[in-house]
């Protein structure tokens, strides 16, 4: 065997496990520090708050405004700005800075997890864009937050709070320094609105932010504008379409079963916040612990599917579910080919999306399994709501997350890992598998 036909054992997916377990270790260790928290926190409690920022989840076992000093609070914040940005960034820009050669294998790892596999891509290019349009989008989300927490009374309190919340909104990490969340300005449309829109902008991917920047150029330029068949790829109008779907189809459900459930005091703005930030947000202007158990299962099948692929979002993403409805109508089309707006998915997309939907399934059934062994005494609904929000780096709660044991909040930790990066690391498996050579005979199996 040659050596450049070798297997290899440490590939991008390996850097990007190390560098968020590095991370991750030093933001712990850096809010366990005296200038860090009011009270001294117990280590368990150290790491769990740096998984839950790195992950972009948003739950927390301490009270982040009360716990941590302004110092504590600035390292929470960094940690879910790297965590945001994705730590395969940083890592793919160090190693275009220092010139290193990137592998075949690490370059397919790169294109799939930020632009699906685009013939364009420039990792240099994309990854300055990556980094300009999250700053200009923050800045545009903390100057709005400025004028829009009109409840704090000292400038300074007010302007790293506006900066707090931009960051954690557009990241969909749901960290809060309201003890109650954005409850206290649930009737606020211009906080409601403002926190959406950088829910929805982080978590509709790059990617797609790219395209309909250069979109919006082209249909601006007349000489090109009569050579396109679509307005955006495949890809793009599958994120937009099901985002749109989704959040509608949320907001409906939300407000529906909440008023059929006796509860008239959830708003249509209420609703559609909810809708919004069960796309792995995590932030809340409502009483999660108080949901009707139908509204708590259609919020848990909103974290599930998450927000989309390249972006700071979490769960198994909208195109995997969208590439599932679409295997659930292939009766249409004699079992053949998985076909959307004229075109055919590549076979192997469709096989990553039911890994992706099995690999996603077992790892939250494992964290089920294990919270109902260790929390016997907790309802099983919010244990299950706990684990779909921590798969999911969603971060809403039923108000159980403090009163965990030591060993589920370990567990907790471990599935917010595995929810941040298990797709990446699945699929450079795949990738680095050479085809084998040998094809076998077909034999049928009984199924269903």
């Amino acid at each position: 065997m040659s050596i450049k036909n070798k297997p290899q054992f440490w590939t991008s997916a390996h850097l990007l496990a190390v560098s968020f377990i590095s991370v991750i270790a030093a933001g712990a260790f850096a809010l366990m520090l005296p200038i860090s928290t009011y009270e001294p926190i117990s280590i368990t409690d150290a790491f769990f708050t740096a998984v839950s920022a790195v992950c972009v989840t948003g739950l927390t076992t301490v009270d982040v405004h009360f716990c941590f000093t302004r110092f504590g609070q600035t390292i929470i914040v960094i940690l879910i700005q790297v965590g945001g940005l994705g730590i395969m960034t940083f890592a793919a820009f160090a190693v275009w800075f220092v010139r290193q050669k990137i592998s075949l294998a690490d370059r397919m790892t790169l294109e799939y997890s930020f632009i699906q596999g685009e013939n364009t891509f420039s990792l240099k290019k994309f990854i300055f864009f990556i980094v300009r349009y999250t700053f200009i989008v923050e800045l545009i989300g903390a100057i709005g937050f400025f004028f829009s927490l009109t409840k704090e009374n000292f400038l300074d309190d007010r302007i790293f709070l506006a900066i707090f919340h931009s960051v954690s909104s557009f990241c969909n990490a749901g960290f809060s320094l309201y003890s109650n969340n954005f409850v206290q300005y649930s009737e606020s449309i211009p906080v409601n609105l403002i926190t959406c829109f950088l829910i929805i902008f982080g978590g509709i991917g790059f990617i797609v932010v790219f395209e309909l920047r250069n979109t919006v150029v082209s249909l601006l330029n007349r000489k090109k504008r009569k050579y396109r068949i679509h307005l955006f790829s495949l890809h793009s109008w599958i994120v937009l379409t099901t985002t749109a779907i989704l959040v509608i189809a949320g907001t409906v459900l939300i407000y529906s079963l909440e008023h059929w459930a006796g509860d008239s005091h959830i708003t249509p703005l209420a609703s559609f916040f909810q809708s919004v930030t069960c796309r792995t947000a995590g932030f809340n202007t409502v009483n999660i612990g108080r949901l009707h158990n139908s509204t708590l299962l259609i919020m848990m099948i909103l974290m599930f599917i998450g927000g989309s692929p390249g972006s700071t979002a979490g769960g198994i993403k909208t195109t995997t579910f969208a590439v599932i409805i679409f295997i659930m109508l292939l009766g249409k089309n004699n079992f053949e080919d998985v076909t959307a707006r004229n075109r055919t998915i590549p076979k192997y997309i469709v096989f990553q999306a039911l890994i992706i939907l099995l690999f996603s399934s077992a790892i939250a059934f494992i964290t089920i399994l294990l919270l109902s062994i260790f929390e016997p005494d907790i309802i099983f609904i919010k244990l299950l709501f706990e684990s779909i929000s921590a798969f999911g780096t969603v971060g809403l709660s039923t108000g159980i997350t403090s009163s965990l044991s030591s060993n589920s909040k370990w567990v907790l930790m471990a599935t917010m890992f595995a929810g941040r990066i298990g797709s990446i690391t699945i699929f450079s498996i795949f990738m680095n598998r050479r085809p084998s050579p040998i094809k076998y005979a077909e034999e049928k199996i009984l199924i269903g």
